[in-house]
């Protein structure tokens, strides 16, 4: 028993997480390729695609959190909602237990977003500034 409650906890809180951030990815995403394409007429497919990858960690940056935060939320909102927190602290069991794949989580979390600070955006910007200062001349020509 209290090894089948901690992993339903852990399932419905990754499930929850993958989708928020993969609904909240793709639309940070679309946005911001929107408005990338709009900045630049001179921009091509190619050049586009060249930068997709730096857009998308981006994106990430913000949508990592936001997803934890929502998936957190709808599942021991659900839990606490549907009382089963309750029935498990009337049956002895103690709510660290529950809480823990949220925390380990949320620790794996912490360490990959340090990472994508720490290593991947400053990357990410200076592709974006090379693909900036290719595409200048490009648009120079265009406005002439």
């Amino acid at each position: 028993m209290l090894r089948i409650l901690p992993r339903y906890v852990q399932n419905q809180l990754l499930k929850t997480f993958l989708i928020a951030v993969a609904v909240i990815s793709l639309i940070m995403l679309v946005a911001v390729s929107f408005q990338w394409i709009r900045q630049a007429d001179a921009i091509g497919m190619a050049t586009f695609l060249e930068v997709l990858p730096a857009l998308l960690v981006f994106v990430l940056a913000f949508s990592l959190p936001i997803g934890i935060l929502a998936a957190a939320s709808l599942t021991f909102g659900r839990l606490a909602g549907d009382n089963e927190l309750n029935a498990a602290r009337a049956n002895g069991i103690h709510l660290f237990p529950l809480l823990r794949p949220g925390m380990l989580v949320s620790l794996v979390l912490g360490i990959a977003m340090y990472f994508l600070y720490g290593e991947l955006i400053p990357r990410a910007a200076g592709k974006q500034i090379e693909v900036l200062h290719k595409l200048v001349p490009a648009m120079a020509l265009n406005f002439q």
